[in-house]
């Protein structure tokens, strides 16, 4: 048996608590998240985890005076864990940073075990397929006007006439998904996500899928899913091999389970969780299962997946 361990929206900054400027209204505990991420790794160390995947905003937009000292300062407490740790972008980490800043500054910092060229990749561990997707690979955030994908992402948010694009007001059911904050997989990672799941089904391989944005609503709010998160879903949903997708934004946790048997889970954001409570995954794995524990505050949502 071995194990690995999840982390999301961990959001540091050096700020007051205080409340989200939208619903669900949680408080938010900018300065203590860097001791919540002290005890997430020792509780990791305990479970002898492989790897951390950290599921993105890393810190938060707070910080865009002082970006990468606030980075260095949770990099340095992963780096001080020594446990490597795969990372993924959020919309606070394009807040602070370009996206090609991001993947330099984030996805290939030195906690990371490999460089990838793009802030898409996939690894094997132990037999088992890890897939990372880029919620913000087509994305107002992050990329300047002139980015070949910038007018592409422009048109996914016609819909959204509020002066603050990053409300859903106005929107209704899964149109809520067309704001500013989220963002699509392009055409490019979407043939590249394709061959991993072929890739995988041939070497008959199990899947673990993560990244930030949502991909199901069966696991997230409508507000917190990709904005092409159909396109996606349905591979996910015509691959024998996928068992688990994962990812945070949402900061609520939420775990659905789709006519297939896939796991869609959302963490629950390390930002809003209070001092004294957790809200971090581990997962243990064996020829024949994943066995999850999921920290949801004060409860702890625990399963299995059949391999």
């Amino acid at each position: 048996m071995w194990c690995f361990g999840v982390i999301s929206d961990i959001q540091y900054a050096d700020h007051d608590d205080s409340l989200p400027l939208f619903p669900p209204l949680r408080t938010r505990y900018y300065r203590h998240t860097p001791k919540h991420l002290r005890t997430a790794l020792t509780d990791f160390k305990t479970s002898e985890v492989e790897f951390v995947l950290q599921l993105g905003d890393i810190i938060d937009g707070k910080c865009k005076r002082h970006s990468r000292e606030a980075l260095r300062k949770i990099l340095d407490i992963f780096a001080e864990a020594g446990i490597p740790v795969h990372h993924t972008l959020g919309n606070h980490d394009m807040y602070n940073f370009s996206h090609e800043q991001a993947l330099k500054e984030i996805i290939n910092n030195r906690v990371t075990r490999s460089s990838p060229p793009q802030a898409y990749y996939a690894f094997v561990s132990h037999g088992l397929r890890f897939i990372n997707l880029d919620s913000y690979d087509v994305a107002v955030l992050g990329r300047a006007k002139e980015h070949p994908t910038y007018a592409l992402a422009a048109s996914y948010l016609t819909s959204n006439v509020n002066q603050d694009m990053n409300s859903p007001d106005g929107l209704e059911g899964l149109d809520r998904r067309f704001v500013q904050y989220n963002g699509a997989i392009g055409e490019a990672q979407i043939a590249w996500l394709s061959s991993e799941l072929r890739a995988a089904e041939e070497a008959k391989q199990s899947v673990v899928v993560f990244g930030h944005c949502g991909v199901s609503p069966e696991g997230t709010y409508n507000q917190c899913l990709l904005w092409n998160y159909d396109q996606v879903l349905a591979l996910l949903e015509s691959s024998p091999c996928v068992k688990l997708v994962l990812n945070g934004h949402g900061h609520i946790y939420l775990h659905g389970v789709s006519a297939t048997g896939k796991h869609y889970v959302t963490l629950r954001a390390v930002l809003e969780t209070p001092p004294n409570e957790k809200s971090w995954m581990t997962v243990e794995v064996d020829v024949s299962e994943m066995k999850i524990t999921a920290h949801d505050g004060s409860n702890v949502d625990e399963f299995v997946i059949t391999l």
